[in-house]
């Protein structure tokens, strides 16, 4: 058993690394630009087309602690704009080890994920993950459109439904997050008339 003094200081540097995660990046000459925050994993910098992304790998106990914050199973859709740099920040809060890289989605996750599709879009190594809190970050330019999945390298807990989607959009002019209905995940649609 935990005690609370423990509790909360687990709570509190995973609430101070998600908030590093999404803050600004100085620009040329040190002067920062505010970014704009979508909610508390997502933020961007349209100027300089750039998204921050915060990942908390088993945020919660939802589909066994197999999520990325408390979603799984595709029940979450993260878009950028084509060509835009997305900066990834993962933090583990689970007690298994987890990772994070981008992929083909065709059908259902494999058990031991394939390359990432875009070069640096893998928290690497992604088979073995980072252990119990610990953060890494990987930055990657979503070059290609489609729908891909972020899924977790570790085998089989893509499989088991650690994994969210990822969509690069040429329409798009910023980055969102939306939360998906189980019905629409279940479906193959995004539930939003797209």
């Amino acid at each position: 058993m935990r005690s609370p003094l423990v509790l909360e200081l687990r709570r509190s540097t995973i609430a101070g690394l998600l908030a590093l995660a999404v803050v600004g990046v100085p620009l040329a000459g040190g002067a920062q630009q505010a970014p704009r925050r979508v909610n508390k994993f997502l933020s961007y910098d349209a100027r300089a087309r750039t998204a921050r992304l915060a990942i908390v790998a088993s945020s919660d106990t939802s589909n066994n602690a197999l999520n990325y914050n408390g979603k799984s199973d595709g029940r979450l859709e993260i878009e950028v704009p084509l060509g835009w740099t997305v900066q990834v920040h993962l933090v583990n809060a689970g007690d298994l080890q987890h990772s994070a890289l981008v992929i083909e989605k065709n059908g259902e996750p494999p058990i031991v994920p394939a390359s990432p599709v875009f070069r640096g879009s893998s928290i690497e190594p992604a088979d073995v993950g980072l252990i119990k809190a610990a953060h890494d970050s990987m930055t990657f330019v979503a070059s290609k459109p489609g729908t891909f999945a972020m899924v977790c390298g570790v085998p089989a807990h893509a499989q088991l439904g650690m994994w969210v989607r990822f969509t690069v959009s040429a329409q798009s002019l910023v980055p969102r997050y939306r939360p998906i209905r189980a019905q629409a995940a279940a479906s193959g649609s995004a539930g939003h008339g797209k």
